[in-house]
Parts: C-alpha cells; sequence; structure tokens
C-alpha cells in the first residue's frame, strides 16, 4: 500500500480515554485549595484550583499510596490510535466518537437524573438502548489490553487466529493488525443499528468477522439493566479495566511451546460499566435466568440445554457458574405489553371514552388510529374492548361521532362493536371460518398462535387477512399464466417477501391455508372468494408450529422466512413423487427426481448460517470459514460410498459442498443440544444434508406433540 512509502506529516500528540472524562467526572470533585501552601504544592504537580480531581489508590510503586489524580489524565493513554496507517481515519473515527459520546451522555445523565430523584423504574426507547449498547461495546473494545492484541506485526500476532487474521489481511490489503482494529472500531461506529438487525449482514462485511461477531453477541445476547448498592453507604469502584470488565468462568492451560497461561474458553455472564459511585450498567447474558422470565416450557428447557452445553465447555464445569446468577436485575419490558398468565400479550385499553376532545398532531395519524380501533373485532379480545350496555345509548352515539370525525379527516370506516349479550351490531359480520374454528379446538396449535402472536384470544381479523393472502397468491399464478417460468417465480417470491414483512400470525395461519390448497381443500370461487371443502383436523398441526412455540430463539426478522419454508419445504417431502422419497435409479426418473431434491436442500432459504438462531449461525459461520481455509471439507475425508460419492461429484460445486459440510457438522454438533422436535425441523427440513437424511425422519414427527 502506498502508505509505505508516503512520508507522513507529523501529527499532534493526544491523550485518549478509555473511560471517557464525563462518567470519571461522576467520581471527582472540584479541586479547592485550603492554604496558599498547598497550592503551591499542588502547582507543581500540574494541579490548579478548579481542576476536577479524584482520589485515588496508587498500586505502582512498591507499597500502595493515596492519591490526588487530575481526571483529565486518568484512565486513558497518549496516541491510543498511535502507528495506525491512516491520519484521516483517526480523525474521522474521533469525530464519531464525540457523536457517540455526547448521545451517550445525554442518555445517562437523565438516566441518572431519574436515580437520584428515587425512581425506581427507568424507560428508555430503542434507539436509546442501543445508543447505550454501542457505546459500551466500542469502550470496551477500545480499552488498552484489545489496542495492545493487535499493536504487533502479523509475525508477532499471539493469538488463536493468526493464520485467520492474517488472511484477511491479505484480502482486504491491511498492513498491520493495528490498521484492522482501527478499521473494526471504523466500522462499528458507522453502523446504522435497526430494528430488522440488517445492519448485521452490514457490519460483517465492513469488520473483521471475528470482532464483529462479538459485537452482535453484545448487542443481541445481553440485555441492559441499571444497578445501585443495596446499602446506600456502598460504592462502586472504578478501575482501569473496570469499564467492560465481565463477569464469568475462564478455563486455561499452559502453552507448552512458551510455558504461559492462556485462555481457552471463557463465559461473560455479567458485563459492567459504572455511571457514579452508587449507579452502574449491566448488561446480564440470556444464559442466566431473568426473574420476570417469560419463556415456555420449550424455551425453558432450550435455553438449559445451551447453558449446561456452555458449561460443559470448561475444564472445570461443576465451577463454570455465575457467583452473581441471583443478582435481582430483570428483563427491560416494553411499554405495549403486559404480563397475564405468565405469558407476554399485548395492552389493549379502552380508556379513551368518555372525553369531550381529542387532540392530535397531523391529520393522517389521528385518521389511522381512529380507523384502527372502530374496525377493531370486538370478538379478538376479553379486555371489554368496545362493549355497550342495554342502557349506554350515549356510548353507541360516541360511536358514530367517531365515524364522522373519521369522514372530516378524509376516510370512511364503519364502527365495530357488541353489546353485553355478546351479539353484534353494525357492520360486523362473523364470517364461517373452519380454520378458526379447528385452531380454536386444539390446544397445542392454540398455544403456538397466543406464542407468536402475543395475544390471548383468536383475532378474527388475522384468519380475514390470512385468507386474503391466500387469495392474492391464486392471483398471482392466474395473472401470469403463459409467462415464462422465470416471470412467474419473479412474481411469486415478490408476493412472498411481502408476506414475511407481515404480523407473522398471519402468515403461520396462511401456511396452513397452503398446506389445504395443496390437498384439495380450498378453492378460490367464482367471486374470488376462498371457500373450504370439509378441513380435516390431522392436517393443521405442521412444522410452523414448532417453531412458532419456539419463536424467542429466533431473532424476529427471521422468524416468518423460517416458518416459510419449513412448511413449503416439509410439503414438498410429504409427496412420495418428489425427489428422493425412495431408492434412487439414475435413469431420468432419477434424475428429475434427484435435481427436485438438490433444488429444495439448497433452495431459496440459504444457509444455515443465515438461520436465524444466533448461537447456531456464529457457530456455523465459524465452521464454514475454517473449511475454506483448510481448502477441505468433512466430506473430503469421510468415507461414503463410491456411487454415492459419485453423485455427490456430479451434482455439487464448491459452494454447495462448503454448505453441505456445514450443515452435517452443525447437526452433529447441536443434536443432544436442541429439544427434537427444533431439532429435526431445522436440520432435516428447512437446512436438510443432500442424500443423507433418510425421507423417514422428516416425516415421522408428530407436530402437535
Amino acid at each position: 500500500m502506498t502508505e509505505a512509502s508516503t512520508p507522513q506529516r507529523a501529527e499532534k500528540s493526544s491523550y485518549h480515554h478509555f473511560i471517557p472524562q464525563f462518567i470519571l467526572k461522576n467520581f471527582g470533585y472540584k479541586y479547592r485549595p485550603l492554604t496558599k501552601v498547598e497550592m503551591r504544592q499542588k502547582a507543581k504537580q500540574g494541579i490548579y484550583p478548579g481542576n476536577i480531581l479524584g482520589k485515588g489508590i496508587c498500586l505502582t510503586g512498591p507499597d500502595a499510596a493515596l492519591v490526588d489524580t487530575k481526571i483529565s489524565r486518568t484512565f486513558g493513554v497518549q496516541d491510543l490510535y498511535a502507528d495506525a496507517a491512516n491520519s484521516t481515519d483517526k480523525e474521522h473515527i474521533e469525530k464519531l466518537l464525540s457523536g457517540l459520546e455526547r448521545s451517550a451522555s445525554k442518555i445517562i445523565a437523565l438516566v441518572r437524573s431519574r436515580h437520584d430523584d428515587g425512581e425506581k423504574l427507568i424507560v428508555l426507547d430503542r434507539a436509546e438502548k442501543d445508543v447505550l449498547r454501542k457505546f459500551l461495546f466500542i469502550m470496551k473494545y477500545r480499552r488498552p489490553n484489545v489496542r495492545d492484541k493487535y499493536a504487533c506485526s502479523i509475525e508477532d500476532f499471539d493469538g488463536a487466529e493468526k493464520d485467520e487474521l492474517q488472511k484477511y489481511m491479505r484480502q482486504k490489503g491491511f498492513q498491520r493488525p493495528l490498521d484492522v482494529w482501527l478499521n473494526n472500531i471504523k466500522a462499528m461506529l458507522e453502523i446504522k443499528i435497526d430494528a430488522g438487525c440488517k445492519w448485521e449482514k452490514v457490519l460483517m462485511q465492513k469488520a473483521y468477522p471475528p470482532d464483529a461477531a462479538e459485537f452482535i453477541v453484545h448487542t443481541r445476547l445481553f440485555y441492559l439493566s441499571f444497578c445501585s448498592p443495596s446499602d446506600e453507604n456502598d460504592e462502586f469502584l472504578m478501575t482501569e479495566n473496570s469499564y467492560g470488565i465481565h463477569e464469568g468462568p475462564r478455563s486455561t492451560m499452559v502453552d507448552p511451546n512458551s510455558g504461559r497461561v492462556v485462555a481457552t474458553f471463557h463465559t461473560e455472564y455479567h458485563t459492567f460499566a459504572h455511571i457514579t459511585p452508587n449507579l452502574t450498567m449491566v448488561l446480564r447474558s440470556f444464559l442466566l435466568h431473568s426473574p420476570v422470565d417469560v419463556s415456555g416450557e420449550d424455551i425453558g428447557k432450550s435455553l438449559e440445554m445451551l447453558r449446561e452445553f456452555n458449561i460443559s465447555k470448561h475444564d472445570f464445569p461443576e465451577r463454570a457458574t455465575s457467583f452473581l446468577k441471583d443478582l435481582p436485575v430483570a428483563k427491560a419490558r416494553n411499554s405495549y405489553t403486559r404480563m397475564v398468565n405468565g405469558r407476554v400479550v399485548p395492552y389493549q385499553e379502552d380508556e379513551a371514552w368518555p372525553t369531550s376532545l381529542i387532540l392530535f398532531k397531523t391529520e393522517r395519524s389521528a385518521r389511522s388510529a381512529l380507523e384502527h380501533y372502530l374496525t377493531l373485532d370486538p370478538l379478538s379480545t376479553s379486555h371489554g374492548l368496545k362493549l355497550i350496555f342495554p342502557t349506554e345509548t350515549l356510548r353507541e352515539a360516541y360511536f358514530r361521532n367517531l365515524e364522522g370525525a373519521v369522514r372530516l379527516l378524509n376516510g370512511n370506516v364503519s364502527a365495530a362493536y357488541r353489546f353485553d349479550d355478546g351479539t353484534l351490531e353494525g357492520v360486523l359480520t362473523r364470517d364461517e371460518d373452519q380454520l378458526f374454528d379447528l385452531v380454536s379446538q386444539n390446544d397445542e396449535v392454540l398455544q403456538a398462535y397466543y406464542k407468536i402472536s402475543n395475544k390471548e384470544a383468536l383475532d378474527r381479523d388475522d384468519f380475514k387477512q390470512s385468507r386474503e393472502m391466500l387469495k392474492q397468491r391464486i392471483k398471482t399464478d392466474a395473472r401470469t399464466k403463459g409467462r415464462d417460468e422465470e416471470f412467474r417465480g419473479k412474481a411469486r417470491k415478490d408476493l412472498i417477501h411481502q408476506y414475511w414483512e407481515r404480523p407473522p400470525q398471519q402468515l403461520w395461519i396462511y401456511l396452513k391455508r397452503q398446506r389445504y390448497l395443496m390437498h384439495g381443500g380450498t378453492i378460490l370461487g367464482l367471486r374470488s372468494d376462498v371457500h373450504d371443502y370439509p378441513l380435516p383436523a390431522g392436517l393443521l398441526p405442521g412444522p410452523e408450529d414448532v417453531i412458532a412455540r419456539m419463536s424467542e430463539i429466533f431473532h424476529a426478522s427471521h422468524l416468518s422466512r423460517m416458518m416459510y419454508f419449513a412448511t413449503m419445504n416439509h410439503i414438498k417431502f410429504s409427496d412420495p413423487e418428489f425427489g428422493v422419497f425412495k431408492e434412487l435409479n439414475l435413469d431420468d426418473e432419477g434424475a428429475r427426481r434427484l435435481k427436485e431434491e438438490r433444488g429444495v436442500v439448497f433452495g431459496p432459504q440459504g444457509s444455515i448460517c443465515d438461520c436465524g438462531i444466533l448461537p447456531i449461525e456464529i457457530m456455523a459461520k465459524k465452521t464454514q470459514a475454517s473449511f475454506h481455509e483448510a481448502g477441505m471439507t468433512t466430506l473430503d475425508t469421510r468415507p461414503l460410498d463410491p456411487g454415492l460419492k459419485s453423485v455427490l461429484d456430479g451434482v455439487l460445486d464448491s459452494k454447495k459442498r462448503f454448505e453441505m459440510a456445514t450443515r452435517v457438522t452443525s447437526k452433529a454438533l447441536w443434536m443432544d443440544v436442541l429439544k427434537d422436535d427444533i431439532f429435526n425441523v431445522l436440520f432435516n427440513i428447512i437446512f436438510p444434508v443432500f442424500l443423507f437424511t433418510p425421507r423417514k425422519e422428516i416425516m415421522k414427527h408428530n407436530w402437535a406433540a
């Protein structure tokens, strides 16, 4: 790179804090000398009236000493970015970091103020939470011990990932490991965290993947709390490594070559970052129980298996626990759900009536809110929404006035409400829906709906929307009939991608309708209405129920996609005429089946590295990276039947071989960790192993179990 031969201009030396000054000042005091003699003595140390000082215990000498230290020169290093190649990047990073610190300081000041006022509940919005998470990780990643790890040549780099880092540097054109570290900070500061988590893929591309993965884990698998000492006389102490220090077991071994003690595995249960002497931020791992953990039995068992799996990686598993496991911190609650019988359900309040005035800012928002409220199905909730008692004639007039208000706002809607005897008035009608009744009569399937929807009763509007979704899917096929298959496939794909953005329970119902459609139970009538023949209850449960019941382990942006491919792949695998269902002969019929099987196994569901379950994704990516680095996979060393090997060599390119080997390894790794039903759906249906998974394994499951 040209930087090596181009003379560098002299850069101004700078002092960089690895613990922000706005935090350190909370541990300090403004210096006011008591005597002139004291003032002269302090001046010799560079300390003057008005400086912010901190009381400290100095441990650098042979004996400890009590000292006063200037906050402006405490917990920092001179020229943190020295020896990094690009001075422009350094200036850009400092500018970004300054902006992040300003944002974080405002949030932290608000938290501190409310804590000082005695408030027990701190309310943050999603954006504020994301700012704090990014801030905490950047502070942790800028610590001297992390910087020192990279402050060397690649030849002198001391770490298990040396070969991987060297390969990455060659690919990206970096000269020194320190340049990689600096680029990682830049990428992390620049990334915009979105609710759909699209930022994760962007970060994995822009930063060194192992460190990017750490940032993702820090953001996804820990929840933020604030703690203060139970005794008001106690205080938190600040040390050089306390900002981002973690609590958890660390297993080690002695390197036979160097004789040094090196870490082999560690678990972070808690990460701490103090705000004031009596207030700290705590990031707590999802591996530990939360006092208000709302996970269902299935999720609870899966989490317990993950905890045991993590503990088993340590040298002394019985000691690999958290001594702060009973810390009284809980997952933050959002503002739009509550707890009912141990399950999270949405708040649905009906406190707007009576009122003489509704204040609003924009007409569009007001119209949208009123339309949603007025059309909400009263049968979908047991909270008493829009319930009218026989004597409440004014309540009915109130709804009529709201209808008029919507018209004034350029809308048009008819109110749906109910009387206390259960009858419906106005335009609300209850469509005959066999699927609604089937779901309501099957407890296992019903629980899956509750879990995925966060509702405590079936919502008829969800079923209505799913009928419309099926109608549009059928119409798409009819509208594109006669066009080439590529055009039709794109039309279907675009529609399904839209469906993935809808509430997941609506897609879940749609998938059940799709299964009935494939078995001839549903048709589209002459007036484009969906009509059902008698629907057999046996076809109601499916693999989508397994994912719905385990929805908490999937990231929200992947949930609908995984349900979709679980159901659609299973429908195909259920057809004895599809793919490699029976013994394969390599004739024309066999070639057709082989092509069908490959099209599903390596289909649009993508890679196991993108399955939506973060621990599996991370380990799968590491596995696949090791295969790429070695240039071979377990398929190359595994003894295979010559006929099968010939088939694999003929139909799998290198990309598919790497993916298949990653699935084989991942399947073996997670076999004893995941519960049977989710393991079967994940590794035998969504991401099966080509020609290695007997079809009977895929078909044997009782989905309602």
